[in-house]
């Protein structure tokens, strides 16, 4: 008896390509927590694992994002946030942000500029009110306007960055090029 064993390509290219992504997730996630991992503006840090998850919003499956959103939020949570708001939030936002660029608007730097800017945002908002508001921190809008604020403007500073470092990746694995 004759077996065949049969390797299927695209499968894993797939498969290589979420890998790549998972390690980029990690690293990231490093680079915001370590104290000299990333360099400090108005001496807050972006959210590179937020900028790098819209991005894969953007470029991938609603599937796949709501595989990689609940990684990322359980990456966030276990830095600043109670377990599993961060999760529960990115699924749910990210998720709709991936069915909305497949059906509405094409992933190119403006659309990234903007969805990150509204993730951002939404998510920072978030867990100000989650973790600070909610407490009753007498000083939580001074939190929000001196630490807040500014990581999310430096998030979106450097998603072009993140877009274009990403969109070569999903190129990469695609066998029909797609435009910057």
């Amino acid at each position: 008896m004759k077996s065949s064993v049969k390797f299927d390509i695209s499968k894993f290219l797939k498969f290589f390509k979420y890998l790549l992504y998972m390690a980029e997730f990690v690293l990231l996630y490093v680079l915001q927590n370590v104290p000299s991992g990333f360099p400090l503006i108005f001496s807050v840090k972006p959210m590179l694992v937020i900028s790098l998850l819209v991005v894969v919003s953007l470029l991938e499956s609603e599937m796949s994002t709501v595989f990689f959103s609940l990684g990322a939020g359980l990456l966030l949570d276990a830095g600043m946030a109670p377990v599993g708001l961060s999760s529960l939030f990115l699924t749910v936002c990210c998720t709709l942000l991936s069915a909305m660029s497949k059906k509405k608007f094409h992933a190119r730097v403006l659309s990234n500029l903007i969805a990150t800017f509204i993730i951002a945002l939404l998510y920072g908002a978030f867990i100000w009110a989650a973790v600070y508001l909610a407490s009753g921190n007498e000083r939580a809008l001074v939190i929000f306007i001196d630490r807040f604020i500014p990581s999310i403007l430096y998030t979106v500073l450097i998603s072009p960055i993140m877009y274009i470092l990403n969109i070569c990746i999903f190129s990469a694995f695609k066998s029909k090029p797609i435009g910057i």
